[in-house]
């Protein structure tokens, strides 16, 4: 099992043969980064925050951050892919949601399959080949939620690495992170446990890969149905810009970090404990969870559902930034990517 050190090493070498290098992302000098006192990543993680990939036009949050964004991302995916390449049992990839920014490029209809515009801007074409020549896992956003239903054209023979969230070996989860400020309707008793299963429906249940599917099959009360149905298309941009307060609370056991206040946490921490308690989960509990969303990187935690989980929020490529988290053996960070 490679060191956390050792595996930064490795990313950045591959990383500057593309003319860019990695650096802590620490605010007010501080690495937004979490300790733990025994390794719980059993294989190497790179893990790409929000992408929002839009018509390449003027609404496209991507390219708003300068010309040089698309040689920026393609440059981190050739990275990653070599170090797939070179490691392919012992280095683990996921994009964390929002790949496609499907309701700016729709016009607002965020479940809408409208991906022509995106799939076909000519400035996105190596960061798409080099996605499935990777073979990218992604998790499901509320900017590309239409996923549920149909997959982009270059990976639609790939329904299993596109779902709504990820256990990345015993006790790290990844999920978008829109889940948490979903409100369920009024006396649905079984919102929870609803919201965990379609969270992990393509991992847990083999030839599933779409909402109508999972709700076809298992049914659910017209109220779930319609809040699962509309909650996870939400029509919704993102939150604004956080500024989050330290957390004075006593930090969990065996955990190093510079903890926030994050909004949400205490929901995340929830349904992840919903996903735990799965039958298919296998026993497995989350002591980390890794999210998006926020577009603000900062790390958490929660003792709202038992035992204590940690949250670490990996930042965006949105507008000027370009955050990516790696993580190995007891260590996760976030780094800017930046040029040499």
């Amino acid at each position: 099992m490679a060191g956390f050190n050792e595996f930064v090493t490795a990313f950045s070498q591959s990383l500057g043969s593309s003319g860019y290098t990695i650096r802590h992302h620490a605010p007010n000098g501080t690495p937004v980064q979490v300790v733990f006192s025994d390794p719980i990543f059993q294989t190497p993680l790179i893990a790409i925050p929000d992408i929002h990939l839009s018509d390449a036009g003027p609404g496209d949050i991507f390219l708003s951050g300068g010309a040089d964004k698309p040689k920026q991302l393609a440059a981190v995916l050739r990275a990653t892919l070599d170090l797939l390449n070179s490691h392919p049992t012992s280095t683990q990839a996921i994009q964390l949601g929002d790949w496609f920014d499907v309701w700016r490029t729709a016009g607002g209809d965020v479940r809408s399959t409208y991906f022509g515009p995106i799939q076909n801007a000519a400035v996105y074409k190596e960061i798409l080949d080099l996605d499935a020549q990777i073979g990218l896992a992604h998790v499901i956003g509320n900017h590309d939620a239409s996923f549920v239903r149909a997959l982009p054209d270059r990976r639609v023979q790939q329904p299993s690495l596109f779902r709504l969230g990820f256990w990345l070996g015993q006790s790290v989860y990844a999920m978008h992170g829109h889940q948490t400020d979903i409100a369920p309707p009024v006396n649905a008793a079984s919102d929870q446990f609803f919201v965990a299963a379609a969270t992990t429906l393509a991992e847990f249940i083999p030839g599933v890969s779409t909402f109508e599917a999972y709700i076809d099959r298992f049914g659910t009360g017209n109220g779930i149905k319609e809040w699962l149905l509309s909650g996870f298309g939400l029509l919704r941009g993102d939150p604004p810009l956080q500024q989050r307060p330290l957390d004075p609370a006593t930090p969990p056991v065996g955990v190093q970090g510079s903890f926030v206040q994050r909004e949400g946490r205490d929901n995340i921490a929830h349904v992840v404990s919903e996903v735990s308690n799965l039958p298919a989960s296998h026993g497995r509990a989350a002591r980390l969870v890794i999210v998006g969303h926020s577009h603000v990187p900062c790390v958490a935690f929660s003792t709202a559902s038992g035992p204590p989980v940690v949250i670490i929020d990996a930042g965006s490529w949105t507008y000027d930034q370009a955050n990516i988290l790696i993580a190995a053996a007891d260590t996760a960070a976030v780094f800017d990517v930046v040029k040499s």
